[in-house]
C-alpha cells in the first residue's frame, strides 16, 4: 500500500500515534465530562457511577499491572544472579508503584459503590461498608494528590473520585445539607 510515493512500512508508525492520540483525546473527553452527567438513581438513592473512559483505562490498567508484576520478577531473579545492569535497578524500583497505582485504579472501579440520598452517604467496597449521615460530614474538600475528600466530624474520610458520573449531583447534596464545599473541588 502507497501513500504519495510512501510505503506502508514508513506510514504505520506515525498512523498508530495518529489513532492513540484520538483515542486519548475521546477518554479524555469523556472524563472531563462525566462529573456534570446525572448520578443513577435508584430505590431513592443516587448512585456515582466511573464512566465509559475509566472502565476503558481499567483494561489498560490491568494489562500494565501485569507487565510491571512479571517485569519486576524477572528483573530480581535477573538482578540476584547477575547485578551488574542498571536498567534492571530502574525497574526494580519503579515496577512497585506503578504496579500499586493500577491495582489501586481497578479497585476504586470495579469494586467501590459510592451512593448518596438526603440522609447520608452509603461508601461499599468488597469487605467494608461505612453509612454516614450528612450531619457527620464536616466538609468536602480537595486533597492535593488523592482527589475529594468527604471529611467527617470524628477524622473519617471518604474518597470521591470528582470523574464518577454524578459527582456535581454529590457535590450540590453536600452543599444542600449544610456541608462546607471548599471552591477547589
Amino acid at each position: 500500500m502507497h501513500f504519495r510515493g510512501l510505503d506502508w512500512a514508513t506510514v504505520q508508525p506515525f498512523a498508530l500515534i495518529a489513532f492513540l492520540l484520538l483515542l486519548v483525546a475521546l477518554l479524555s473527553r469523556d472524563i472531563s465530562r462525566a462529573r456534570r452527567r446525572p448520578a443513577l438513581e435508584r430505590d431513592g438513592w443516587s448512585i456515582l457511577r466511573p464512566c465509559i473512559a475509566l472502565y476503558a483505562l481499567d483494561v489498560v490498567a490491568l494489562v500494565l499491572v501485569a507487565l510491571f508484576s512479571v517485569s519486576f520478577v524477572v528483573a530480581l531473579v535477573v538482578v540476584l544472579s547477575e547485578p551488574s545492569d542498571p536498567k534492571l535497578w530502574i525497574m526494580l524500583v519503579l515496577a512497585p508503584p506503578m504496579t500499586m497505582l493500577g491495582l489501586y485504579q481497578l479497585w476504586y472501579t470495579l469494586f467501590v459503590r459510592i451512593r448518596f440520598n438526603n440522609t447520608g452517604i452509603d461508601w461499599r467496597g468488597v469487605f467494608r461498608r461505612r453509612y454516614i449521615p450528612w450531619a457527620q460530614v464536616a466538609r468536602v474538600r480537595q486533597h492535593s494528590g488523592l482527589g475529594p475528600r468527604a471529611i467527617c466530624a470524628d477524622g473519617r474520610r471518604i474518597g470521591v473520585w470528582a470523574y464518577l458520573n454524578g459527582f456535581d449531583n454529590f457535590i450540590a447534596m453536600a452543599r444542600s445539607e449544610g456541608v462546607v464545599v471548599d471552591d477547589s473541588v
